[in-house]
């Protein structure tokens, strides 16, 4: 994905680039084997597996992943989505991911099988670009995209999580269509990837220059919802949040995650008693409180890391990343707690 969001009328390259390689990986919807990991160490060059960002390259075959999250009801497995376009045998575009880690390495999803792709009937995949989850273990597609400056709504899909070994489809239990209040110079609305919840109400965050926070708190499945501008998303403490590819609120509700393609910035909260739209404007109203470089900012486009989606791996506050160049990354929270 481009990271002038196209509503932009000014477009160029963006942020990201890890040295990691950027080929695709061989494999298909088992997994393939994946490439050999690499290791970025932090800045105070601490050594440990703990305190280190490691890339499992080519660890998702499929082609552009574009968000991930982590399951609420099977430990260790994790749910991607991929951007729009043609699908191919064995990698629909409108499904479901599963694949899994245990101890930071991937394992089985199924037997003999370390991926599996679930269709989602009923869902259409325009642009997919984010996935989320609600406290009832529901996962949410976020069909949010506007590479081409050009749509007047945007979709979200709630879906019962399936099992990850043995479901053949996804069921679709809602869909939302949502309209923004205003729009980027230009354009009939906002481009986006990412989407997280609170307390079950969506919010989605612009992919612009100067990120903007919208809330759905009210969603008509037979309408069109207006969307809500709560307030612009902080910066980091030394660098701006430029262009955010994806989003996620840790399972204590204590910590949001937003990445870029050259930043991952993760806000915590400054009361753990808020909740709602309180809570979300105490976490994007003030600086990231860590922030992880993840490569270069301005730099040709095979340099750049493609990460586009981000999940709290489970119940603590390590995260995972995902790369549309099929890397998965993993960031231990002691990896940016420094």
């Amino acid at each position: 994905m481009l990271l002038a969001g196209a509503c932009s009328p000014s477009r160029g390259h963006g942020a990201g680039g890890t040295g990691a390689s950027a080929g695709p990986a061989a494999g298909g919807e088992s997994g393939g084997t994946p490439g050999p990991a690499s290791t970025l160490a932090p800045a105070d060059n601490a050594v440990g597996r703990g305190r280190r960002v490691e890339v499992r390259r080519g660890a998702f075959p499929p082609s552009e992943g574009s968000g991930v999250v982590a399951s609420a009801s099977h430990p260790g497995v994790l749910w991607a989505i991929r951007d729009g376009g043609r699908s191919q045998p064995g990698r629909p575009r409108a499904a479901l991911y599963a694949y899994k880690l245990v101890d930071g390495h991937l394992a089985e999803v199924a037997p003999g099988r370390r991926l599996r792709a679930i269709p989602v009937p009923g869902a259409v995949d325009v642009d997919w670009e984010d996935i989320a989850r609600d406290d009832q273990g529901n996962l949410w597609i976020g069909d949010i995209g506007d590479n081409a400056c050009q749509r007047r709504s945007i979709k979200l899909y709630k879906v019962r999580e399936p099992d990850p070994a043995t479901a053949t489809t996804a069921t679709l239990l809602a869909s939302y269509r949502l309209r923004y209040p205003d729009h980027d110079p230009g354009c009939r609305g906002w481009d986006a990837e990412s989407l997280f919840l609170v307390d079950g109400v969506p919010y989605v965050i612009t992919k612009t220059a100067l990120p903007a926070v919208y809330q759905a708190a009210r969603l008509d499945p037979g309408g069109i919802a207006m969307l809500r501008r709560i307030g612009d998303l902080g910066s980091g403490s030394t660098e701006p949040i430029l262009f955010p590819t994806g989003a996620d609120l840790s399972a204590d509700h204590r910590r949001l995650a937003v990445a870029s393609y050259a930043t991952l910035a993760v806000y915590e909260s400054s009361d753990p008693s808020l909740a709602g739209e309180a809570l979300v404007a105490d976490l994007i109203g003030r600086h990231a409180r860590w922030t992880v470089p993840l490569g270069c900012l301005l730099c040709r486009v095979e340099q750049l890391s493609m990460v586009e989606g981000v999940a709290f791996a489970g119940a603590g506050h390590g995260l995972t990343l995902l790369s549309e160049r099929h890397h998965v990354w993993l960031v231990p929270d002691g990896a940016y707690q420094r």
